[in-house]
């Protein structure tokens, strides 16, 4: 059984990709930490929950992460994912994510209990993980894998270098996924 960390902005994208993880037999979700992005940190906590409560996986923790990029001005996603993350429906998990603990002590207590055996996911901004690499230089070496799901770029803009683009996680916060590369 593959061993998880879900690093999400939720948004309905991420929704998706949350829901065909808990309903996969050979993952098990060790828990999903919120990032900005699609919308406010805390609100991408909530939606994790909501997502995961809806799939009746009550036993996958969430925890909230970073609100912000680590240098540059926040900015989010309203204009495709709606204020909310979920096209402005309002819907919210009967428990809100409590804002502790968080997120990054929490990996690296994950990293630190399961060394060599995690593979990482990141839908959004990957801030957690940057804020993590500077407590655990060695971080990178110690998750099984990392998947970092960049952007829609090439699709929404036609980009003839696909794996040329950087967009969307650059634009949420570029000094992260210059030093995370």
């Amino acid at each position: 059984m593959r061993k998880v960390v879900v690093d999400t902005d939720t948004g309905v994208d991420d929704a998706l990709a949350l829901m065909l993880l808990a309903a996969d037999s050979d993952v098990e979700i060790l828990a999903v930490l919120s990032v900005f992005g699609n919308t406010h940190g805390d609100r991408a906590a909530d939606n994790a929950r909501y997502v995961l409560d809806t799939c009746g996986r009550q036993d996958v923790p969430v925890y909230r992460g970073a609100v912000a990029p680590l240098v540059q001005e926040l900015r989010l996603s309203a204009g495709v994912h709606g204020d909310d993350g979920f096209g402005n429906t309002g819907l919210l998990p009967q428990t809100p994510v409590p804002a502790e603990p968080g997120a990054v002590p929490v990996l690296l207590d994950l990293v630190d209990a399961h060394d060599g055996e995690i593979d990482y996911v990141a839908l959004g901004p990957q801030t957690n993980l940057a804020t993590a690499l500077r407590s655990e230089p060695r971080l990178m070496e110690r998750l099984r894998s990392t998947t970092i799901v960049g952007t829609l770029g090439p699709a929404l803009y036609h980009d003839t270098e696909p794996w040329a683009d950087r967009r969307f996680r650059v634009s949420r916060d570029p000094n992260v996924s210059f030093d995370i590369d």
